[in-house]
């Protein structure tokens, strides 16, 4: 669970916290199987996860790699243009994916319009996360590996190659983490 399973939230590499979420899951979704081992158990744990928790680490590891391709110089520029509000980031230390209230989000809207240099490519990585957390609510359900094939294509397709840090930033260039098992 948590860091051993990679189950990592991506803003700020905690794995405390959703190990005990993973944690508290798994004893729910095997209590009734007979074989808590055995593939449809655990299957039922994967889903569930994946399904309830795995869309907001996934989500938010879009944004990480937002992130890290802007640079620590980008990010000063969205806080600075308001398109980074404290909602945002009290949302992201809290682990937590939120939609902000309406006059928010068009506050927010405007402003990625009048800066479309770093507005554009973050109305883009929120359209990909939202895109994220809906294929993670179809995680299959059961044992089926080749729904699983598909499902796991349609992530990584979502997800696109790896990106690194820009060269811009005071903070030396490193590769990105893939996506959130």
């Amino acid at each position: 669970m948590g860091d051993a399973a990679s189950q990592v939230f991506p803003a700020h590499g905690s794995g405390i916290g959703i190990g005990l979420i993973a944690g508290t899951v798994l004893a729910e979704q095997v209590a009734g199987f007979a074989d808590p081992g055995g593939e449809a158990a655990t299957w039922s744990y994967q889903a569930a996860f994946q399904r309830g928790f795995g869309g907001t680490l996934a989500a938010f590891d879009v944004m990480r790699r937002f992130n890290s391709a802007i640079g620590t110089d980008g990010v000063r520029e969205l806080f600075r243009s308001g398109m980074f509000t404290p909602t945002v980031a009290r949302d992201g230390l809290e682990q937590r994916w939120s939609v902000p209230p309406a006059a928010e989000a068009l506050t927010s809207l405007r402003r990625m319009a009048a800066a479309p240099r770093r507005g554009a490519p973050m109305a883009a990585a929120l359209a990909r996360a939202a895109a994220v957390r809906s294929l993670y609510r179809r995680h299959p359900a059961g044992p089926d590996e080749a729904a699983l094939g598909r499902w796991s294509a349609a992530t990584a397709r979502l997800f696109g190659p790896a990106v690194t840090r820009a060269s811009s930033s005071s903070t030396p260039s490193r590769p990105a983490r893939g996506p959130v098992p």
